[in-house]
Order: C-alpha cells, then structure tokens, then sequence
C-alpha cells in the first residue's frame, strides 16, 4: 500500500492502557525495526518523543486525550524517524481516548516526505 509517495510497511491497530507498553517488531529492507510506544498524560508539550534503548526505539505519546479536544486525534502529518538503508524512515498515528483505554492504529512508511 501507498500513502502519497510513501510505502507502508507496517500497520497495527492496538487497544491500550493509560502507561501501557506496546511494543512491536517488523521487518524493513532486511533490517529488524524494535519499537515500543506508549500513551502518557503529563508535562509535556511535545505530542510525541522518541530515544534508543539499545536496539530498540522507545516512543511516548503525551497529552494525547487533553490535545485530541473530542477525544480523537491524529498527527497532522507523518513525522520523519530516521533513514534506513538512504531511504526515509517515519510513521503517522491515530487514536480515540475512551476514559483511560487507547484505541487506535500505527502506520510505519518508507520513501518520501516527512516533517521532522
């Protein structure tokens, strides 16, 4: 499948806890892609940040049932991880808050634009 002039390589929906890890595992290029991601409600003014942990990278989307207003929201745009292999790497995310269960679906996508 493709979103624009960028390859979806990964496609999850999950049903989440407030804290809760997901966590993930796919294949791009050969390469072995470690992900996990959680949903916070914090400080944070960042909608979501990212840091390695070894081999894996760890993902905290913060604030998401406060900036989602109706207690749905997106990314406006995909946002760029890295590169992989001279290809960019990014993701885009949705997710409906439902008291303190996330509801929601991840696309990773290879080529193309992102915002960074």
């Amino acid at each position: 499948m493709k979103i624009g002039n960028r390859e979806v390589v990964y496609n999850q929906s999950f049903i989440a806890s407030k804290d809760e890890m997901i966590e993930i595992e796919f294949m791009v290029d050969n390469q072995l892609i470690n992900i996990a991601f959680q949903f916070v409600e914090g400080n944070s003014q960042d909608p979501v940040t990212w840091k390695a942990d070894g081999t894996k990278l760890i993902m905290t989307f913060s604030n998401w049932a406060v900036r989602s207003g109706a207690f749905a929201g997106s990314l406006k745009k995909p946002f760029k991880i890295g590169v992989i292999n001279n290809i960019p790497f990014g993701f885009q995310v949705s997710c409906i808050v439902s008291v303190d269960v996330y509801i929601g679906n991840i696309i990773f996508m290879s080529g193309g634009i992102y915002d960074e």
